[in-house]
């Protein structure tokens, strides 16, 4: 849409895909500000908006490592940008924890997992993953009635995960 009207200015140009971006991103429309950001990007090497909506949108889709890098780009223009250090180091954390938490269910270390997945709910108090893995941890522990608590703070942020309703029906026939 934007190459039809044929603007000579690509510094104006930029700044219309970043825009566009930004409603794509406040829309939750992640893989067309992505498109955006990058058409900004090739345009104006180095622009700050382009580069800090398009981390926030790749880490939306859990592209940690893109977010990571653009994150890094920013703070290598500009080491002051706010958004940029809370969202690296959003990034050296958040995720890692449900990670972490799950190599710890897989070895039976149910308690390490608890602890992992509560520091991410800290961290993140909508952390889909790391409700569903303290669930299951709590399940393996046998304190079913804090596995159906997650269980159910999960379902208020996600009604149609499939996993955690066939884990609720389990859970609940223990509680039974």
């Amino acid at each position: 849409m934007l190459q039809a009207q044929g603007s000579s200015d690509p510094e104006k140009e930029s700044v219309l895909y970043s825009n566009r971006a930004a409603c794509h991103l406040k829309d939750g429309n992640c893989i067309d500000c992505i498109k955006d950001c990058t058409s900004a990007l090739a345009l104006v090497p180095f622009g700050m908006k382009p580069l800090l909506r398009r981390a926030s949108a790749y880490e939306a889709l859990e592209k940690y490592t893109l977010a990571y890098m653009d994150y890094l780009t920013v703070l290598q223009i500009d080491d002051s940008v706010t958004s940029a250090l809370e969202g690296s180091s959003r990034l050296l954390r958040g995720p890692l924890f449900p990670l972490r938490a799950l190599c710890h269910l897989v070895l039976k270390q149910y308690k390490e997992a608890v602890k992992d997945c509560t520091e991410a709910l800290r961290l993140d108090a909508k952390n889909v993953k790391a409700f569903y893995r303290r669930a299951q941890a709590y399940k393996a522990l046998k304190d079913y009635k804090s596995s159906f608590a997650d269980i159910n703070s999960l379902l208020q942020i996600e009604p149609r995960n499939g996993p955690a309703q066939k884990l609720r029906q389990e859970v609940n026939r223990s509680l039974n």
